[in-house]
């Protein structure tokens, strides 16, 4: 991904979501596949505050996106990704832009 991909996808972002950062933090998500995830997940992944991935997470489950798994005992709190026409817009404004969690440009956003 280029740098002009990168700013381009964070401007989506920013007209979109009025956050840069929201549009690649959704792609991640989706391409963390159907596997329970938790927050620090995102954070090691996206090289982001943990405040940031934590407002995200509690934004997409008011919006029904994500789903809070039972805590069971566990010190991390888990969430499964719900399908819904959330991550079908995000994944259609990400376009060809997004080239995804293999990208070796990733962290250097």
């Amino acid at each position: 991904m280029s740098t002009t991909d990168r700013d381009e996808l964070a401007a989506i972002s920013a007209v979109a979501y009025g956050k840069r950062h929201r549009l690649r933090l959704m792609m991640l998500i989706l391409d963390m596949g159907s596997a329970p995830i938790c927050q620090k997940d995102v954070v090691e992944v996206a090289d982001v505050s943990p405040a940031t991935v934590k407002q995200l997470f509690d934004e997409l489950a008011a919006l029904n996106l994500l789903r809070q798994l039972p805590d069971e005992g566990l010190r991390k709190k888990y969430f499964d990704r719900v399908d819904g026409p959330g991550w079908l817009w995000a994944r259609s404004l990400a376009g060809e832009l997004w080239s995804g969690v293999g990208s070796p440009e990733l962290r250097l956003w």
